[in-house]
């Protein structure tokens, strides 16, 4: 009877009970901490991300810096679209080869995209205002990651985006259209593009990189930028093994042709 009462006593042990209760209030606090991070991390992941602004005038994106950009479909066939962001370049560049080896018209309908056939013929459409453009495909870019076009200053006007410098829009390919002769030098050769850089020693760091697992590694250095290239193929289908393997490295780089 006296040990029945003696546990009974402890059981309502004010000092005990004190104890039970903080911990407890603790067991909440940590489960309350946990919600609110799950909830945060929830909201973080949520979020919308902003398009990345170049720092060349009108968003041009070979005055920014680092590698080709982020991922892009390949599809180049009739039909194939492709949304994204849209920006555009001009004065600095006018005049200047392009990636066809084409003299770049800013007042004429062309764009730059990173792997679509050179001579491509795409509808631009921005979605905003549903206005459209159709260019042709002369050059390669943009070099900012998150853009998936490059556009002529002319075609940008046409979509009334010469003040915004950006515009979200999608592309739809019409056809593959082999360039003029005369208006464009004819190559025979790929190289694969791993960078575009302003400061020459990031462009040695990289090619240092490469050097390891490609036989041939190039720094081409014009207009203000320094380009790291791969390799010199007689077909596309050895570029395109370059490039994959390039890109199985995180490298954004795409192909282009050499005169």
């Amino acid at each position: 009877m006296i040990a029945s009462c003696l546990r009974l006593a402890l059981r309502f042990d004010p000092r005990r009970l004190a104890s039970q209760r903080l911990a407890s209030q603790r067991l909440a606090s940590r489960r309350c901490l946990c919600a609110l991070a799950a909830l945060s991390l929830l909201i973080g992941c949520g979020g919308t991300r902003r398009p990345t602004v170049g720092e060349g005038p009108n968003g041009k994106g070979p005055n920014g810096e680092g590698h080709n950009g982020e991922g892009h479909k390949e599809e180049s066939h009739s039909g194939a679209v492709q949304r994204g962001v849209a920006s555009w370049y001009g004065k600095p560049f006018h005049g200047r080869p392009t990636a066809s080896g084409e003299i770049y018209d800013m007042h004429a309908l062309t764009a730059a995209h990173r792997s679509l056939p050179l001579g491509t013929v795409v509808r631009v459409t921005r979605l905003d205002n549903r206005r459209s453009v159709t260019v042709r495909i002369n050059d390669r870019g943009p070099f900012v990651r998150g853009r998936i076009i490059d556009l002529s200053r002319a075609a940008a006007a046409a979509l009334d985006m010469l003040e915004d410098g950006v515009a979200t829009v999608e592309l739809r390919v019409l056809e593959h259209r082999v360039p003029a002769a005369g208006n464009a030098v004819e190559a025979t050769r790929f190289a694969v593009q791993a960078g575009a850089f302003k400061d020459r020693d990031n462009a040695l760091a990289l090619k240092r990189t490469l050097a390891a697992d490609f036989p041939q590694v190039e720094i081409i250095s014009s207009g203000g930028l320094h380009r790291v290239r791969v390799g010199s193929y007689g077909e596309r289908r050895q570029a395109e093994r370059a490039r994959r393997k390039l890109r199985a490295r995180g490298i954004e780089a795409f192909i282009i042709r050499q005169p």
